[in-house]
């Protein structure tokens, strides 16, 4: 499943629940996309992924975005990315870690980025 949709916090989580209610028949991937966006990202880090026993699996950094220019007046714009959950028809019986393994670099551009 591909989300890529509404790109406010509100409306993109509202997405992710909408999906994660599902129960898997089989082992499932969601595609998260803009996941280095800052609105997109906080939906996917305000969800409570310990609430859906079904997903197994989320790395909110599969594929970095990008932090592009917008204009001459050195603007600057962070989009594209890639998150990507795994759940299974089974519930998951360890704790779940969510991995961002670029935090560093969105933190890092968070300040210049004029969608922040």
């Amino acid at each position: 499943m591909l989300i890529d949709g509404d790109h406010s916090t509100k409306g993109t989580q509202r997405d992710i629940e909408c999906i994660l209610r599902i129960v898997p028949q089989q082992i499932s991937c969601i595609v998260m996309h803009d996941s280095f966006m800052p609105k997109v990202r906080q939906a996917i880090m305000n969800v409570d992924w310990q609430a859906h026993p079904h997903v197994h699996y989320i790395e909110i950094d599969y594929v970095h975005g990008a932090f592009l220019p917008l204009d001459a007046a050195g603007n600057f714009k962070m989009v594209g990315g890639l998150a990507v959950v795994i759940m299974k028809p089974e519930p998951c019986s360890e704790p779940l870690e969510v991995y961002s393994s670029h935090t560093y670099a969105f933190d890092a551009l968070l300040p210049l980025a004029v969608n922040r």
